[in-house]
């Protein structure tokens, strides 16, 4: 079991990692230690994770995500990680996803608009395909493709056994996510969609992303045990 020393330090070092919020360090120690705590890690892992969170606390430059295009670009990818089909929220994994549609190593050398659009375009289908989101026309910015993300991951989350429907029938119905709020009172949420902010609904989508991929790492682990 890690040792009060150890997790001082886990929890120094994971604040000073760009991008490691809470959502994505519990993803870390799911889906590479197969543990829902730190707590849970024995001394070998611990140790690991101390060394990994290391590196990656020297982020430099080259390895994160700037240019016109990276918002853009860093929304999908979340999307994918909220769907459980992307397994590392790191910035590296979205460049290294852009350079084989692009042939471009860093997302602020991205400047043309049809390279822009070929990986845009290219991690939309993959989200939809592996995913199930159905993008609505129009874009993708406001309330309907943030609805529509949302109903992609209560959709998986159904299918994997990690959310069961009030009328238990295996389809998504929003009414099922209103006051959705996992875990504690910080997490809560306004109690109808009616009353909910653009931001809300990206804070719902990242609260069923982690439960979504705990469960898929947990069935993962299910079955290297078999």
């Amino acid at each position: 079991m890690t040792n009060p020393a150890q997790l001082k330090m886990i929890h120094t070092l994971r604040r000073q990692v760009e991008g490691m919020d809470d959502d994505a360090y519990r993803g870390l120690l799911q889906t590479k230690y197969r543990v829902v705590s730190s707590k849970d890690l024995t001394d070998d892992q611990a140790k690991t994770l101390i060394d990994d969170l290391k590196r990656r606390g020297g982020r430099s430059a080259a390895q994160t995500a700037t240019g016109k295009y990276a918002p853009i670009l860093k929304a999908l990818w979340l999307t994918g990680w909220n769907l459980g089909i992307v397994w590392s929220k790191d910035d590296t994994a979205l460049m290294k996803f852009v350079e084989r549609q692009t042939k471009i190593s860093h997302t602020r050398f991205l400047t043309d608009p049809d390279a822009a659009k070929r990986a845009i375009e290219a991690l939309k289908k993959w989200l939809a395909r592996d995913g199930g989101v159905v993008w609505p026309s129009g874009g993708l910015d406001g309330v309907e493709i943030k609805k529509e993300v949302i109903r992609a991951i209560g959709t998986k989350m159904i299918a994997v056994g990690a959310f069961q429907p009030y009328m238990r029938d295996g389809i998504f119905r929003f009414s099922d996510f209103e006051n959705y709020g996992y875990g504690n009172q910080r997490d809560r949420l306004p109690a109808s969609f009616f009353r909910y902010e653009l931001a809300d609904y990206d804070r719902l989508a990242a609260l069923m992303g982690a439960r979504l991929r705990a469960t898929l790492a947990k069935q993962a682990a299910a079955k290297r045990d078999v």
